[in-house]
């Protein structure tokens, strides 16, 4: 019989990576280890494992018509970590059983699992990109675009094979093999998208012995970000900027703090975070604003994955909501308490304004010097080489001509 150790591995990726802050490589690195898992196989297998240990009678339980993830991130204690919660029942679900039942527990509606973890003394957004981005990337792209089908096999131990088909699937059932009766795969079929609107048949080509059947079909995933207004800024490829824009709008910090009726709250879309991006990427003469850019300034991590799919963190929006209040306060002292002449208003209003602008002035400087020093470095390295290949070419000169004489 196989271990469950062996039964529910599932395949980790190890690495080191040496981070330069700034790009500096003249100064020591931080070595970063990391390891990093598929998520989508993390899901599949502890949905697999659950349905394994679960009573048969209550798997019609787990066919509400979609499953809920909630991946996070968080820096603490010198690493990083990424985990992803797996909800089988929905809030709906929930609040009921714990009504008729007293022993319920709520967290039995969840599983959770650690995806990915980095070694790194910060968060920084180039850490993360370079370490583990591009394989979480791969997999949330698989859960939301993919379902899930569980095919039980007739043995003993009833083990459970979990296999990925389209969202779009539909008509999914056990052939059997043409081939070799003794064995069947799934089949499904797919609209083919173009103007005569007809379907096609596909199949999955693993193979199960016939008498499997297919025990459940998760129809979609429904993927959530969670984590502080830091992470969604380097997520969406804004770091630094979680204090001056908004990662759902495209308003800024001074914007947001005037009265709703004076602004146009824009959505920020995956396609405006690209698009712009590319902008930058093609701007080399500098010619684009920080209003033009509105914080954007790297790839996103999770391309494709909008803020849509980011959740307020509620923390932050109750400090915002205090800050509200407060300047509210402030705001009534200098009406009815020290009853502040208008120009004296109108002088603090400019004073604020204008350290609004020092601020974004001197992040823009900040990541000018950063990007001309890393150009600088650049253009030393090739004069280092011209250089050396010049000594080299003097010297076979040098030799030419002495053996020449």
């Amino acid at each position: 019989m196989i271990e469950d150790n062996e039964r529910y591995y599932v395949p980790t990726s190890y690495g080191n990576y040496k981070y330069y802050k700034n790009g500096d490589k003249s100064q020591k690195p931080e070595k970063c280890s990391f390891w990093c898992r598929d998520p989508s196989l993390v899901v599949a297998n502890e949905l697999t494992r659950m349905l394994e240990y679960l009573d048969p009678n209550l798997v019609s339980t787990l066919t509400s018509g979609t499953c809920t993830l909630v991946a996070g991130a968080d820096q603490g204690q010198g690493a990083w970590r990424s985990w992803i919660k797996i909800y089988t029942m929905s809030g709906t679900e929930v609040r009921q059983r714990s009504e008729s039942d007293l022993d319920f527990d709520p967290k039995s509606s969840y599983m959770i699992a650690q995806v990915a973890h980095i070694n790194c003394k910060k968060d920084y957004h180039g850490i993360l990109s370079e370490t583990v981005s591009r394989q979480i990337l791969d997999g949330y792209n698989k859960l939301i675009n993919y379902k899930l089908v569980f095919v039980k096999m007739p043995s003993e131990e009833a083990r459970i094979e979990a296999i990925y088909i389209p969202n779009g699937a539909q008509n999914v059932r056990l052939e059997k093999d043409t081939g070799d009766p003794s064995k069947c795969h799934i089949e499904y079929s797919l609209y083919n998208g173009d103007e005569n609107g007809f379907m096609m048949s596909h199949s999955n080509e693993q193979s199960f012995d016939a008498e499997s059947m297919i025990t459940l079909i998760f129809p979609s995933f429904s993927l959530f970000i969670t984590g502080d207004l830091s992470f969604y800024a380097d997520m969406l490829g804004m770091p630094n900027s979680s204090s001056h824009w908004c990662p759902w709008c495209l308003i800024s910090h001074k914007q947001w703090q005037e009265p709703p009726h004076t602004f146009n709250a824009e959505t920020r879309t995956a396609e405006f975070l690209s698009r712009t991006y590319t902008a930058i990427q093609h701007d080399t003469c500098k010619r684009l604003k920080p209003v033009d850019k509105k914080g954007v300034s790297t790839a996103m991590h999770y391309a494709g994955i909008g803020p849509e799919h980011f959740v307020p963190p509620l923390l932050h929006m109750e400090m915002g909501m205090v800050n509200q209040a407060w300047y509210q306060f402030e705001q009534w002292i200098d009406d009815e308490v020290e009853l502040l002449p208008p120009h004296e208003k109108e002088a603090r209003k400019f004073i604020a304004v204008a350290k609004d602008k020092l601020e974004e002035a001197a992040r823009e400087k900040n990541e000018a010097e950063k990007t001309i020093n890393i150009e600088i470095r650049e253009k030393n390295g090739e004069i280092r080489l011209l250089k050396s290949e010049l000594r080299r070419k003097t010297l076979e000169n040098s030799r030419r001509q002495e053996l020449n004489q």
